[in-house]
């Protein structure tokens, strides 16, 4: 039989796969994360007391805080949809 076919050499390569996937999704939210707090910090400095500049301000750093969570969350939620798929949550991921 061709191990390509194998259903434990599949699901085991698609893990894989994913999880390089999501090292990389990881990496880039938390640049983008990153810049977002610059930019709302840069944004809530030059506001000047205006409140729509603020409020900018503001939007930007939740944006940035929600970024980071998922981010953090991102293995969590790909070993959830693993188990309820009923496959081998990826153990270093």
């Amino acid at each position: 039989m061709n191990k390509y076919l194998d259903s434990s050499y599949l699901s085991a390569s698609i893990f894989t796969i994913g999880c390089q996937i999501i090292g990389i999704i990881f990496s880039l939210l938390l640049l983008v994360a990153t810049i977002t707090l610059l930019l709302s910090a840069f944004y809530f400095m030059l506001s000047g007391g205006r409140e729509e500049e603020k409020d900018k301000a503001r939007k930007f750093f939740v944006y940035s805080i929600v970024g980071i969570v998922l981010a953090t969350l991102s293995p969590s939620i790909v070993a959830l949809i693993a188990s309820f798929f009923g496959l081998p949550s990826p153990i270093n991921c």
